[in-house]
């Protein structure tokens, strides 16, 4: 989604010391909010990429929930009425997907193979026969990478491929961004962008959001956290480490957060 709004909110570690408190940083302002959130402790938080808001009920039927769930990764979603979720497996099977976005009554979604799939929501039966698949396998050097993520911005549709989430080097257990690259899908066709003017996105273990740069913030960039769990799961003191600011004008990469902050279970993510 392509929205002007302030910048996220970097919601950081739990804390071993102090479990039951949390602390948000304000990235435009450079200050940390601290609250009390003893829902949060022990749990496996997410961004849902609508900045502020880590999750709230709505009160209408009129919606959708979705969510990539298990391994190896499949879309579900659910409605007001239903019993269970509804895996779309069924109708584009061994699709493992890396990201999912929302715009204008449907869901996009981009798979670890490359194949860009859009579900169907504007209906009023929603079925797993709603899913098709708009692209398959995009070039290997677009979407074989690390982590791939998708997003509507300013009426494109963008998938990013991150790079550098492992380290392939056998006996290297270090891992980092290495590198960003931008690509605007249409239809079957991708065209890689290396300028995206005042816009700024945000990713990681989070919904990715692509804004207008807010105060505080700079265009051209990509505000990332560390998503490499497959890396530091296994590692001391977790996740935490991958985290700053992109250009992807000159692929340079500066800290956006100084302080340190880890945790295997949920590393810092954006909200």
């Amino acid at each position: 989604m392509s929205v002007e709004v302030a910048a996220p909110l970097l919601m950081l570690a739990e804390k071993e010391e102090n479990v039951e408190i949390r602390e948000f940083w304000d990235l435009s302002k450079g200050v940390t909010y601290t609250m009390n959130f003893p829902e949060l402790v022990g749990k496996y938080c997410i961004g849902v990429g609508f900045p502020g808001w880590i999750f709230t009920a709505d009160e209408q039927d009129d919606y959708v929930l979705a969510l990539i769930q298990g391994y190896p990764r499949t879309f579900a979603f659910w409605r007001p009425g239903s019993k269970s979720f509804t895996s779309v497996d069924s109708t584009i099977p061994d699709c493992a997907f890396s990201d999912v976005t929302w715009h204008d009554g449907h869901f996009y979604g981009v798979s670890f193979m490359g194949n860009i799939v859009i579900l169907d929501f504007t209906s009023d039966y929603y079925s797993t026969t709603a899913a098709r698949v708009i692209m398959s396998q995009i070039p290997p050097r677009v979407a074989c990478s690390n982590k791939v993520y998708i997003v509507y911005s300013m009426g494109e549709l963008l998938v990013v491929n991150r790079d550098g989430c492992h380290n392939l080097e056998e006996g290297d257990d270090s891992y980092g961004v290495k590198q960003f690259r931008v690509y605007k899908i249409n239809d079957s066709s991708y065209e890689e962008v290396k300028d995206l003017g005042n816009m700024a996105l945000f990713l990681g273990f989070s919904a990715t959001l692509a804004v207008e740069a807010p105060p505080g913030c700079q265009g051209n960039r990509i505000y990332f956290t560390d998503d490499c769990r497959e890396a530091y799961f296994c590692m001391e003191p977790g996740g935490g480490k991958d985290m700053g600011v992109y250009n992807l004008i000159d692929g340079t990469i500066v800290l956006h957060y100084t302080g340190e902050s880890y945790h295997k279970l949920t590393p810092p993510l954006w909200i």
